[in-house]
């Protein structure tokens, strides 16, 4: 694939996503729950956030994504993801897992590899620290934040061959594989890494355009970069962190395609 003809399939899911209304399934955590949420509202998706483990099949089944954001993780929550991820499973249904915060627990880290052995997921979206625990390589990281940038590319690589899917790994730059093909992707603003739910917000707009894309990289790379530019476009209005967090949403539901192209910063890697 051609830098040009990713980037049209990428402008492309978001014109599917404003005509279809795709209806995503979000188990997250509470504290971007409300976020996640008008996120992808803005965008013309349509979310629900149920993470109770007895409608958890029948709603992943009827949805047409799922997110699962291992958050704020308890032992019903997790059997909900489970549910919901099997469900989604044997409907077709496209999955993103968003390990949010394993490394700062071995309960995080059990309950990760689980899903992971029960559900086949189409994207894990996470920094470079919660993608190195998730590998199972050593990491110094204690939370949600991000350890550093040398080696994401490989990481992005190593973790897709892993666990036969779209590798994410974010940070100041982007490196998304299929095992196969590399992007990088350059979009963002520092104050997304100060505003809380930023990269929830990035997972729940990847399962939106995964639910609407004809290929899985192009999805996860379309969700980062669409969230990293409405950061640019946000930055650029508000007096603060209060103004950039409403400037986000504003810049999400005035976000065209053809404006999306124009401020698309990525490369195709050897």
């Amino acid at each position: 694939m051609k830098k040009s003809e990713l980037a049209k399939e990428m402008a492309d899911i978001l014109l599917r996503i404003k005509r279809t209304r795709p209806l995503i399934h979000c188990i997250t955590n509470y504290v971007a729950a409300n976020d996640s949420a008008n996120m992808l509202l803005a965008i013309g998706a349509s979310p629900i956030m149920a993470d109770c483990s007895e409608e958890a099949s029948d709603i992943a089944a009827g949805a047409d994504g799922l997110l699962l954001n291992l958050g704020i993780p308890n032992p019903d929550k997790l059997h909900a993801m489970r549910l919901a991820g099997e469900a989604a499973n044997r409907f077709g249904k496209p999955i993103v897992f968003d390990p949010v915060g394993i490394g700062a627990s071995s309960f995080r880290k059990e309950a990760s590899a689980g899903l992971l052995k029960a559900v086949q997921v189409q994207i894990i979206r996470a920094n470079a620290s919660e993608m190195r625990e998730l590998c199972g390589l050593h990491s110094h990281a204690a939370g949600v934040d991000a350890a550093g940038e040398n080696g994401n590319k490989a990481l992005a690589e190593t973790a897709a061959r892993k666990f036969g899917c779209v590798a994410a790994v974010t940070g100041k730059s982007d490196f998304v594989s299929d095992g196969k093909r590399t992007v990088c992707l350059k979009n963002g603003h520092a104050d997304l890494s100060r505003l809380t739910g930023t990269g929830c917000m990035s997972s729940a707009v990847t399962a939106a355009f995964l639910s609407r894309a004809n290929d899985p990289l192009a999805a996860a790379c379309a969700g980062i970069a669409f969230l990293g530019i409405c950061g640019e476009i946000a930055a650029a209005y508000a007096a603060g962190m209060g103004g950039f967090h409403s400037s986000l949403l504003d810049a999400a539901g005035n976000l065209t395609a053809d404006i999306f192209l124009e401020r698309l910063c990525l490369e195709l890697l050897e």
